[in-house]
């Protein structure tokens, strides 16, 4: 008989085994927790997946939460509240045990006990739709479900609901623990109904443990109500191993992340659901600054990605929306520069049907063209043109800027080719100084000028301290508009963004201290460069909590270990036609043509960034402006100050990022 299903694994075998599958998984993900009660709570996801948190705050520019709001999501405050419960107890109390939140009843399940039990088996006549809010698997205890409902007042209803669910889970439950025909091992499976906002006392159920108010109150009430309600006990080797099964299934289930579950996560971050809410609030009572929907000129549902990024602006890019037509904005990477510069050359181009002139680095010249002419605009209209081209070219040299739009974006990449941007730059504002059509120009000032000279210890990221002064006092001179700096980060999870600012605090302060104790740096410049460290202050913030997978760090020196990693990661994240959603971005230290060899040689194509081929990008990184990859695995030489030496846009829309540092260079 053919196997129900096939289960890919983590280095691209196939499985009919599913349980096998999950504990190839398991075991892959958690090596120090295979076969072993001596190990630390681990939470599943580590971050609690909330299917939707209103953002509040200047970390996401909405207002603060009103009390109807909190209502609207208090389903799922109930159950981060148990969350953070069984957190900190887990730890401060060193359980063993795994914790697994909104665990899917899914079709997976089902196909692992039909390989496991007969045909006819009535527990395969259930439903596998629906979710339970906790399975915890502990080492000494057993299998513990747990269903949350929020009512404020107990209600018979809810409760009902929860029975039958939790019936219906451990009815599962046993089916796995019982699955190869062994008798009673005695593993137990309770029930657990939280109710934690209802503060009477649970009524009696010999089948069900209550949980409510009172023992949630406080850590010390929780751990009171643990300890009065499962004992532990030291379970032989049978049952170790069963329990160790029943892990491997629900948590290696769990751990099975692959090119679906990416685009799941890339999918809610281009989309932005998670900040809809705070876009309808602030419409119905902000009168000075409107929250403005960002319309979609692409009529065609399938069109391209950029057409559909902005639901609506956050207060900080509203304010640049509606700065006025000649305005300098910088930001951090995942912010929105780009799509707010998007759209608003593509309503120029719409509006007025004037000759829109838009600069940008030579890898983003298809990407722009795709975008406008995805949206009905012209080559006669729109024309996306390199630094080289424009400021060598007839637009430059014929003052006729009053009689054209101007768009540059990331304008901090052009110092490569235009070593005299400033004062090119000051030509451009100047001719604009009378004329209303738009000039609008965006910046990185944390991306590094990968040919900076003027200080190397700090990896380039004084020109970009330099460039934004110049561009502050040619606004001053010429009456532009620069806006504040745009500081919220939407296009990132919770995971990239939480790495990335520890690692590049770290970095800054390291390369602080590296340039006070140069030689060859003289005084001026190190002004400039702590006033630069001082005001990026780590101050950007995550404007949701979308959850990703985690960030993966290795070390390692032979280019062979280094195209191992790339193709296990390709194989978990990726399929074969789909390779171009990874990108691998080196620095400049690194030989690019040396792991370019070795990945054609395991049958890898590769290409550059930029080229619409299906091939895994693999170029330097400081060519990736404004590009989005799902999957970014970031290499760097040890002697290359690490990574923060480059720019490589770790907070953008990438869910997830393998970092590997290595010893080889050049």
């Amino acid at each position: 008989m053919e196997p129900v299903i096939l289960a890919k694994g983590a280095a691209g075998k196939c499985f009919s085994d599913l349980v096998k599958a999950c504990e190839d998984h398991f075991n892959w993900y958690y090596p120090e927790c295979v076969n072993t009660n001596d190990h630390k709570t681990v939470m599943c996801p580590p971050v609690f997946p909330f299917g939707y948190v209103a953002p509040t705050g200047e970390a996401s520019g909405a207002m603060e939460l009103s009390k109807v709001e909190e209502d609207t999501i208090r389903g799922d405050t109930a159950e981060l509240r148990i969350f953070h419960l069984l957190e900190k107890f887990g730890e401060k109390t060193k359980q063993p045990m795994f914790v697994l939140t909104q665990l899917n009843l899914s079709e997976f399940l089902k196909n692992v006990l039909q390989q496991n039990l007969p045909a006819d088996h009535p527990v395969l006549k259930n439903n596998f739709n629906g979710e339970i809010d906790f399975v915890i698997i502990h080492r000494k205890i057993g299998v513990i479900l747990m269903e949350v409902k929020s009512n404020f007042e107990f209600d018979k209803r809810p409760q009902s609901k929860a029975r039958k669910q939790l019936d219906k889970v451990e009815e599962i439950i046993l089916s796995l623990i019982k699955a190869d025909d062994e008798p009673e091992i005695g593993v137990a499976v309770y029930k657990v109904i939280a109710m934690p906002n209802v503060s009477e006392q649970c009524r009696g159920n010999s089948n069900f443990i209550g949980l409510r108010e009172f023992d949630v109150r406080s850590d010390g009430n929780f751990s009171d109500w643990w300890l009065s309600k499962f004992c532990e006990i030291d379970f032989d080797i049978r049952k170790q191993q069963k329990l160790q099964n029943i892990i491997s299934i629900f948590v290696g289930q769990r751990s099975e992340v692959n090119s679906v579950v990416l685009s799941r996560v890339f999918k809610r971050i281009n989309t932005q659901n998670f900040l809809q809410k705070s876009y309808k609030k602030g419409v119905k009572g902000a009168a000075a600054d409107r929250y403005e929907v960002v319309s979609k000129p692409a009529e065609d549902s399938e069109q391209a990605i950029l057409s559909r990024q902005f639901l609506f602006l956050n207060p900080e890019q509203l304010r640049i929306w509606n700065s006025g037509s000649h305005t300098i904005f910088n930001g951090s990477s995942g912010s929105g520069k780009t799509i707010l510069l998007q759209f608003r050359a593509l309503r120029c181009a719409k509006a007025a049907q004037q000759k829109v002139v838009v600069v940008v680095p030579m890898p983003l010249i298809a990407l722009y063209k795709d975008f406008f002419s995805q949206n009905g605009i012209s080559l006669e209209i729109m024309e996306v043109l390199s630094p080289v081209d424009f400021f060598n070219g007839s637009y430059f040299e014929s003052d006729a800027t009053s009689r054209f739009h101007f768009f540059a974006d990331e304008l901090q990449a052009f110092q490569t080719d235009i070593p005299d941007l400033s004062t090119r730059l000051e030509k451009v504002m100047a001719s604009f100084v009378e004329s209303e059509c738009y000039c609008w120009i965006a910046y990185d000032y944390m991306q590094r000028n990968e040919n900076a000279t003027s200080l190397d210890v700090t990896g380039g990221l004084s020109s970009g301290a330099k460039l934004q002064n110049e561009a502050r006092n040619l606004c001053k001179t010429y009456g532009f508009h620069h806006a504040s700096c745009l500081k919220t980060v939407v296009r990132s999870t919770l995971e990239i963004y939480d790495y990335v600012q520890g690692f590049v605090k770290n970095s800054l302060e390291d390369m602080l201290k590296k340039a006070l104790t140069s030689e060859h740096i003289d005084e001026k410049t190190k002004r400039t460069f702590i006033a630069f460290v001082e005001r990026y202050d780590i101050s950007n913030y995550l404007g949701h909590r979308v959850c990703g997978p985690s960030v993966a760090v290795f070390e390692h020196s032979e280019l062979g270990d280094i195209v191992r990693i790339i193709a296990s990661e390709i194989s978990k994240w990726t399929t074969e036609d789909a390779l171009n959603r990874v990108a691998i971005l080196v620095t400049s230290q690194f030989l690019k043509e040396n792991l370019s060899q070795l990945m054609t040689m395991e049958k890898i194509p590769v290409c550059d960034v930029g080229q619409q081929t299906n091939g895994v990008v693999l170029d330097y990184g400081y060519k990736a402006h404004s590009y989005e990859w799902p999957v970014v695995i970031a290499v760097s030489c040890t002697q290359d100050q690490c990574l923060s030496s480059n720019y490589i846009m770790l907070t953008r829309a990438v869910t997830r990022l393998v970092v590997i540092k290595s010893i080889y260079s050049r």
